[in-house]
């Protein structure tokens, strides 16, 4: 993720993190999931390694990608969602 969020920035996207690691950053990605009103779109979501792509008008999940594909295609993948 540390070169797809720069290369990203130019784009209409907001990256918001769902880190499942322990109870204290579950509680933290809940919240925060909950102020960008993704919660329900993500909450049955238990897998880690992966990005998903959520548009931001409808809240649907449009892709999910793992975050082991290469930088370039995540970059790709992620500004073609904004067509």
């Amino acid at each position: 993720m540390s070169e797809v969020m720069p290369a990203c920035k130019n784009l209409k996207v907001q990256f918001v993190a769902n880190d499942l690691t322990n109870d204290k950053s579950i509680s933290a990605s809940v919240a925060e999931l909950k102020k960008n009103n993704l919660y329900n779109t993500v909450k049955e979501t238990k897998a880690t390694g992966i990005i998903l792509l959520v548009d931001a008008k409808t809240k649907k999940l449009v892709k999910q990608i793992s975050v082991a594909e290469p930088s370039a295609d995540i970059i790709k993948e992620i500004t073609a969602a904004q067509s």
